[in-house]
């Protein structure tokens, strides 16, 4: 009975599992989020794969059957930690929604800086100007729900370099002062 002695199971596989799925967990959720890139979301997932894999890798560095008692409850003492931390990183995964964040701040400078033009005009009247004004804020609306809806960063750039154009159109006429000459 001595050779029975020194199987001492740990229990692995749970904690593998309670990792795979937190994983699983976690990249459906980046998948789910519109505010993230493709690149973003792809950047994220790593990021968690990576945590996942690290603890999955310390986990399988403990040994399946120890040879005594004390030696199977460090070996699950380990296990158990490696996969709480694993858990938690791969929770803790949260990705920052930067491209689309910054083409937005992008599309808002473009239109303050249409406004300020606008305010600058001394032949156009009051209701000119805030017809002017509509139109660009209209503009930039429309560029940043295009924003919104791209998938990848290249869609996101496309997307928020049409606002330059889209605001040269608003080129208000001043027709009250041409009505006066």
């Amino acid at each position: 009975g001595d050779e029975l002695k020194k199987v001492n199971p740990v229990a692995k596989e749970a904690a593998k599992k309670a990792i795979a799925d937190e994983l699983a967990k976690k990249e459906k959720a980046i998948d789910a989020r519109t505010d993230l890139t493709k690149e973003e979301k792809d950047a994220a997932k790593k990021e968690a794969q990576d945590k996942a894999n690290e603890a999955t890798d310390a986990i399988n560095k403990q040994p399946d059957i120890a040879e005594t008692p004390e030696k199977a409850a460090e070996a699950q003492t380990a296990v158990d930690g490696a996969k709480d931390k694993g858990v938690a990183d791969v929770k803790a995964v949260n990705p920052v929604a930067a491209k689309k964040a910054e083409a937005k701040q992008a599309i808002d400078d473009a239109l303050t800086a249409k406004n300020q033009e606008i305010d600058a005009r001394t032949d156009l009247t009051p209701e000119e100007k805030t017809k002017a004004k509509e139109a660009a804020k209209a503009a930039a609306d429309k560029a940043k729900e295009a924003v919104d809806a791209a998938k990848t960063n290249a869609d996101v750039d496309t997307a928020a370099g049409k606002i330059g154009d889209e605001l040269k159109k608003v080129n208000p006429v001043a027709k009250e002062a041409a009505k006066k000459a």
